[in-house]
Protein backbone atom coordinates (compact mmCIF):
# COMPACT_ATOMS: atom_id res chain seq x y z
CA UNK A 1 0.00 0.00 0.00
CA UNK A 2 2.93 2.46 -0.15
CA UNK A 3 3.63 4.71 -3.22
CA UNK A 4 6.32 3.42 -5.59
CA UNK A 5 8.43 5.94 -7.42
CA UNK A 6 10.18 5.45 -10.80
CA UNK A 7 9.42 5.61 -14.46
CA UNK A 8 7.71 2.90 -16.40
CA UNK A 9 7.94 2.82 -20.19
CA UNK A 10 4.75 1.58 -21.93
CA UNK A 11 5.38 0.60 -25.53
CA UNK A 12 2.09 2.27 -26.64
CA UNK A 13 1.93 5.43 -24.53
CA UNK A 14 5.46 6.01 -23.55
CA UNK A 15 6.87 6.67 -20.10
CA UNK A 16 4.46 7.08 -17.02
CA UNK A 17 4.88 7.63 -13.26
CA UNK A 18 3.89 5.09 -10.56
CA UNK A 19 1.49 7.39 -8.46
CA UNK A 20 -1.79 5.81 -9.79
CA UNK A 21 -1.17 2.54 -7.97
CA UNK A 22 -0.77 4.41 -4.70
CA UNK A 23 -4.22 6.16 -5.11
CA UNK A 24 -5.97 2.94 -5.65
CA UNK A 25 -4.57 1.55 -2.38
CA UNK A 26 -5.82 4.55 -0.38
CA UNK A 27 -9.37 4.16 -1.74
CA UNK A 28 -9.51 0.51 -0.68
CA UNK A 29 -8.52 1.37 2.89
CA UNK A 30 -11.26 4.05 3.10
CA UNK A 31 -13.91 1.67 1.86
CA UNK A 32 -12.88 -0.95 4.40
CA UNK A 33 -13.08 1.59 7.22
CA UNK A 34 -16.54 2.74 6.10
CA UNK A 35 -17.77 -0.84 5.94
CA UNK A 36 -16.42 -1.55 9.43
CA UNK A 37 -18.11 1.55 10.78
CA UNK A 38 -21.44 0.59 9.21
CA UNK A 39 -21.22 -2.91 10.54
CA UNK A 40 -20.39 -1.61 14.05
CA UNK A 41 -23.38 0.74 13.87
CA UNK A 42 -25.63 -2.11 12.76
CA UNK A 43 -24.33 -4.30 15.56
CA UNK A 44 -24.88 -1.53 18.11
CA UNK A 45 -28.45 -0.98 16.85
CA UNK A 46 -29.17 -4.72 16.96
CA UNK A 47 -27.79 -4.85 20.51
CA UNK A 48 -29.92 -1.87 21.50
CA UNK A 49 -33.03 -3.43 19.93
CA UNK A 50 -32.31 -6.71 21.72
CA UNK A 51 -31.82 -4.90 25.04
CA UNK A 52 -35.07 -2.97 24.53
CA UNK A 53 -36.96 -6.18 23.70
CA UNK A 54 -35.44 -7.97 26.71
CA UNK A 55 -36.34 -5.07 28.99
CA UNK A 56 -39.95 -5.07 27.68
CA UNK A 57 -40.27 -8.83 28.13
CA UNK A 58 -38.87 -8.63 31.64
CA UNK A 59 -41.24 -5.81 32.51
CA UNK A 60 -44.22 -7.78 31.12
CA UNK A 61 -43.17 -10.89 33.03
CA UNK A 62 -42.78 -8.88 36.23
CA UNK A 63 -46.20 -7.29 35.70
CA UNK A 64 -47.80 -10.71 35.11
CA UNK A 65 -46.10 -12.09 38.20
CA UNK A 66 -47.31 -9.11 40.22
CA UNK A 67 -50.88 -9.55 38.94
CA UNK A 68 -50.79 -13.30 39.67
CA UNK A 69 -49.41 -12.73 43.16
CA UNK A 70 -51.96 -10.03 43.85
CA UNK A 71 -54.79 -12.22 42.55
CA UNK A 72 -53.58 -15.20 44.60
CA UNK A 73 -53.33 -13.06 47.74
CA UNK A 74 -56.83 -11.74 47.12
CA UNK A 75 -58.18 -15.27 46.65
CA UNK A 76 -56.47 -16.37 49.86
CA UNK A 77 -57.93 -13.40 51.73
CA UNK A 78 -61.43 -14.14 50.39
CA UNK A 79 -61.07 -17.81 51.36
CA UNK A 80 -59.95 -16.85 54.88
CA UNK A 81 -62.88 -14.46 55.20
CA UNK A 82 -65.32 -17.18 54.07
CA UNK A 83 -63.81 -19.63 56.58
CA UNK A 84 -64.12 -17.07 59.37
CA UNK A 85 -67.78 -16.41 58.49
CA UNK A 86 -68.55 -20.14 58.44
CA UNK A 87 -66.81 -20.66 61.79
CA UNK A 88 -68.73 -17.75 63.31
CA UNK A 89 -72.01 -19.18 62.00
CA UNK A 90 -71.24 -22.63 63.38
CA UNK A 91 -70.28 -21.18 66.75
CA UNK A 92 -73.54 -19.22 66.87
CA UNK A 93 -75.55 -22.36 66.01
CA UNK A 94 -73.73 -24.40 68.68
CA UNK A 95 -74.33 -21.70 71.30
CA UNK A 96 -78.02 -21.63 70.40
CA UNK A 97 -78.30 -25.42 70.70
CA UNK A 98 -76.51 -25.48 74.07
CA UNK A 99 -78.71 -22.70 75.38
CA UNK A 100 -81.83 -24.51 74.19
CA UNK A 101 -80.74 -27.80 75.79
CA UNK A 102 -79.93 -26.06 79.08
CA UNK A 103 -83.34 -24.39 79.07
CA UNK A 104 -85.08 -27.72 78.44
CA UNK A 105 -83.13 -29.37 81.28
CA UNK A 106 -84.01 -26.52 83.62
CA UNK A 107 -87.70 -26.78 82.71
CA UNK A 108 -87.63 -30.57 83.26
CA UNK A 109 -85.93 -30.21 86.64
CA UNK A 110 -88.39 -27.55 87.71
CA UNK A 111 -91.30 -29.77 86.68
CA UNK A 112 -89.86 -32.73 88.63
CA UNK A 113 -89.35 -30.63 91.74
CA UNK A 114 -92.87 -29.23 91.48
CA UNK A 115 -94.34 -32.73 91.09
CA UNK A 116 -92.35 -34.00 94.09
CA UNK A 117 -93.55 -31.04 96.14
CA UNK A 118 -97.17 -31.75 95.17
CA UNK A 119 -96.79 -35.43 96.08
CA UNK A 120 -95.20 -34.57 99.41
CA UNK A 121 -97.94 -32.07 100.18
CA UNK A 122 -100.64 -34.58 99.26
CA UNK A 123 -99.00 -37.31 101.37
CA UNK A 124 -98.67 -34.98 104.35
CA UNK A 125 -102.29 -33.92 104.01
CA UNK A 126 -103.44 -37.55 103.87
CA UNK A 127 -101.37 -38.38 106.98
CA UNK A 128 -102.86 -35.43 108.85
CA UNK A 129 -106.39 -36.44 107.84
CA UNK A 130 -105.77 -40.04 108.92
CA UNK A 131 -104.29 -39.02 112.27
CA UNK A 132 -107.17 -36.60 112.84
CA UNK A 133 -109.74 -39.28 112.00
CA UNK A 134 -108.12 -41.80 114.36
CA UNK A 135 -107.97 -39.26 117.16
CA UNK A 136 -111.64 -38.44 116.65
CA UNK A 137 -112.66 -42.14 116.42
CA UNK A 138 -110.92 -44.40 119.00
CA UNK A 139 -112.38 -47.47 117.27
CA UNK A 140 -109.86 -47.05 114.41
CA UNK A 141 -106.86 -47.33 116.77
CA UNK A 142 -105.86 -50.72 118.27
CA UNK A 143 -105.94 -50.79 122.08
CA UNK A 144 -102.89 -53.07 122.50
CA UNK A 145 -100.36 -55.20 120.68
CA UNK A 146 -101.06 -58.87 120.06
CA UNK A 147 -98.74 -61.74 119.06
CA UNK A 148 -99.12 -65.37 118.01
CA UNK A 149 -96.33 -67.97 117.70
CA UNK A 150 -96.42 -70.83 115.20
CA UNK A 151 -94.06 -73.84 115.37
CA UNK A 152 -92.59 -75.96 112.58
CA UNK A 153 -91.17 -79.46 112.30
CA UNK A 154 -87.40 -79.78 112.09
CA UNK A 155 -86.12 -78.90 108.59
CA UNK A 156 -89.66 -78.09 107.36
CA UNK A 157 -91.33 -74.86 106.21
CA UNK A 158 -94.85 -76.33 106.13
CA UNK A 159 -97.27 -74.42 108.39
CA UNK A 160 -98.70 -76.50 111.24
CA UNK A 161 -102.26 -77.78 111.13
CA UNK A 162 -104.69 -75.33 112.70
CA UNK A 163 -102.48 -72.28 112.05
CA UNK A 164 -105.42 -70.50 110.41
CA UNK A 165 -107.47 -70.69 113.62
CA UNK A 166 -104.56 -69.46 115.73
CA UNK A 167 -104.11 -66.47 113.40
CA UNK A 168 -107.82 -65.72 113.13
CA UNK A 169 -107.85 -63.08 115.88
CA UNK A 170 -104.87 -61.25 114.38
CA UNK A 171 -106.49 -61.32 110.94
CA UNK A 172 -109.72 -59.80 112.27
CA UNK A 173 -107.72 -57.26 114.22
CA UNK A 174 -105.89 -56.17 111.05
CA UNK A 175 -109.15 -55.95 109.12
CA UNK A 176 -110.72 -53.81 111.83
CA UNK A 177 -107.84 -51.35 112.05
CA UNK A 178 -106.55 -50.23 108.62
CA UNK A 179 -103.48 -48.65 110.23
CA UNK A 180 -102.33 -51.97 111.72
CA UNK A 181 -99.59 -54.01 110.06
CA UNK A 182 -98.66 -57.60 110.87
CA UNK A 183 -94.95 -58.28 111.39
CA UNK A 184 -93.77 -61.83 110.65
CA UNK A 185 -90.44 -62.93 112.23
CA UNK A 186 -88.75 -66.29 111.68
CA UNK A 187 -86.22 -67.75 114.17
CA UNK A 188 -83.37 -70.25 114.07
CA UNK A 189 -80.60 -71.49 116.38
CA UNK A 190 -76.81 -71.18 116.21
CA UNK A 191 -76.05 -74.81 115.40
CA UNK A 192 -75.29 -76.03 111.89
CA UNK A 193 -74.81 -73.84 108.82
CA UNK A 194 -75.93 -70.26 109.65
CA UNK A 195 -76.84 -69.49 106.03
CA UNK A 196 -79.02 -72.59 105.70
CA UNK A 197 -80.68 -71.90 109.07
CA UNK A 198 -81.44 -68.31 108.08
CA UNK A 199 -82.87 -69.36 104.72
CA UNK A 200 -85.14 -71.96 106.39
CA UNK A 201 -86.39 -69.32 108.87
CA UNK A 202 -87.13 -66.99 105.96
CA UNK A 203 -89.10 -69.67 104.09
CA UNK A 204 -91.16 -70.40 107.22
CA UNK A 205 -91.99 -66.68 107.56
CA UNK A 206 -93.09 -66.59 103.91
CA UNK A 207 -95.38 -69.58 104.49
CA UNK A 208 -97.07 -67.72 107.36
CA UNK A 209 -97.39 -64.59 105.26
CA UNK A 210 -99.21 -66.61 102.58
CA UNK A 211 -101.71 -67.80 105.21
CA UNK A 212 -102.37 -64.20 106.34
CA UNK A 213 -102.82 -62.88 102.79
CA UNK A 214 -105.07 -65.84 101.97
CA UNK A 215 -107.23 -64.94 104.98
CA UNK A 216 -107.79 -61.40 103.61
CA UNK A 217 -104.98 -59.26 105.00
CA UNK A 218 -103.59 -56.95 102.25
CA UNK A 219 -100.13 -58.05 101.15
CA UNK A 220 -98.65 -54.57 101.69
CA UNK A 221 -99.65 -54.73 105.37
CA UNK A 222 -97.76 -57.97 106.03
CA UNK A 223 -94.11 -57.18 106.81
CA UNK A 224 -91.38 -59.86 106.75
CA UNK A 225 -88.67 -59.23 109.33
CA UNK A 226 -85.08 -60.43 109.04
CA UNK A 227 -84.61 -63.94 110.50
CA UNK A 228 -83.24 -63.89 114.05
CA UNK A 229 -81.43 -66.29 116.36
CA UNK A 230 -83.80 -67.65 119.00
CA UNK A 231 -83.09 -66.49 122.53
CA UNK A 232 -84.69 -69.58 124.06
CA UNK A 233 -82.69 -72.65 125.03
CA UNK A 234 -85.04 -75.24 123.48
CA UNK A 235 -84.93 -76.56 119.92
CA UNK A 236 -88.65 -75.85 119.58
CA UNK A 237 -88.19 -72.10 120.15
CA UNK A 238 -85.65 -72.05 117.31
CA UNK A 239 -88.26 -73.51 114.94
CA UNK A 240 -90.95 -70.87 115.43
CA UNK A 241 -92.41 -67.85 113.60
CA UNK A 242 -93.93 -64.95 115.54
CA UNK A 243 -96.76 -62.80 114.12
CA UNK A 244 -97.41 -59.50 115.90
CA UNK A 245 -99.32 -56.27 115.36
CA UNK A 246 -97.50 -52.97 114.90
Amino acid sequence: GSTASGTVTDPATGPATGTAAGGTGSSSVGNAAANATGQAADAAKAAADAATAAAGSAAATAADATRNTTSSAADTARSAADTARNAAGQAADASSQVAGSAADSARGAASTVAEAARSATTGAADAVRSATAQAADPATTPAHQEMVSLYFDSGSAVVETGAGRKLERLVEHAKSFPSVRLAVSGFHDKTGDPALNEELAKQRAKSVRDVLVGAGVPDERVVLRKPMVAAGSTDREARRVDVSTE
